[in-house]
């Protein structure tokens, strides 16, 4: 009966320990995905900008070649 019991707990201990690895694994995925969405709106927002300066830098130059 010892042993049954002892099988049992140790069954139970390696379910825990299974599903908080399965948790870890989980959240590290999920937050390297974060991270990749993270960059790639900075990256986003930083070729807006200098998308804005370039328009804003032609319709300058181009202001200035009409003028006499």
């Amino acid at each position: 009966m010892a042993a049954l019991i002892a099988f049992g707990i140790a069954v139970l201990a390696l379910a825990v320990a299974g599903a908080g690895a399965w948790a870890v694994v989980a959240w590290r995925r999920e937050r390297r995905s974060v991270d990749v969405l993270a960059a790639r709106l900075q990256a986003e927002g930083r070729i807006e900008e200098l998308t804005v300066q370039t328009l804003a830098a032609m319709r300058e130059a181009a202001r200035r070649c009409r003028r006499p």
